[in-house]
């Protein structure tokens, strides 16, 4: 697969070992890469970074009759130089079609944070990895994840500007009330929230 130049820059940077970064590493990463693609805004759209990074995303129907039960916990899916007699691209996101839309940005930003990661671009012509249904664990793809949904400084802002509006009216602002609006603001879950704010603690 031709990687971004920029993907590639920061693999090659760490030396393809990136198991041991850090927070803060991460969100220079994350920052780096929306840069170097020309993201803007308050909330980023997971889909068109990794359209803009190579890949195809699809939604797709894991859940299905007659599919065993192992697949049936599969929510997606990355594959690296797969043939799905989809289209010419053979790089390609299949993300589970059921899920609501939260749900499934986040599950595109595992998949992108996993590629990232773990793949050894100059040595993988041919990869794959499923993602299957799981809750919420801190581990190092779902940090980058969270990452990627939720960058630190339209995050950090944001929670700023919800600060001083609500002084500004004369009004208390909830911690429920803070997490729901940010979680509607960056389209993610009230969980997902909470977990990014403990992150940037």
């Amino acid at each position: 697969m031709r990687t971004h130049k920029t993907i590639k820059e920061i693999k090659e940077r760490y030396n393809y070992q990136l198991s041991n970064i850090q927070q803060d590493e991460i969100d220079e990463i994350i920052k780096e890469i929306l840069m170097a693609l020309k993201t803007t805004g308050v909330c980023p759209s997971i889909i068109d970074i990794i359209n803009k990074l190579g890949f195809t995303v699809y939604n797709f129907p894991f859940e299905k009759d007659g599919v065993d039960d192992e697949s049936k916990s599969i929510r997606g899916f990355l594959g690296v130089g797969f043939d799905f007699n989809i289209n010419e691209n053979s790089n390609c996101f299949l993300i589970d079609k059921y899920c609501e839309n939260k749900k499934a940005r986040f599950i595109a930003a595992y998949l992108l944070s996993h590629y990232i990661l773990n793949i050894n671009d100059e040595k993988t012509d041919k990869y794959h990895f499923c993602y299957h249904e799981q809750d919420l664990k801190n581990c190092l793809e779902t940090r980058f994840a969270l990452s990627f949904l939720m960058p630190k400084e339209a995050f950090s802002a944001q929670v700023e500007l919800l600060k001083i509006a609500y002084e500004t009216a004369d009004k208390t602002l909830s911690k429920d009330e803070l997490l729901e609006i940010l979680a509607n603001t960056f389209q993610v879950t009230t969980a997902m929230v909470k977990a990014r704010m403990i992150l940037l603690k």
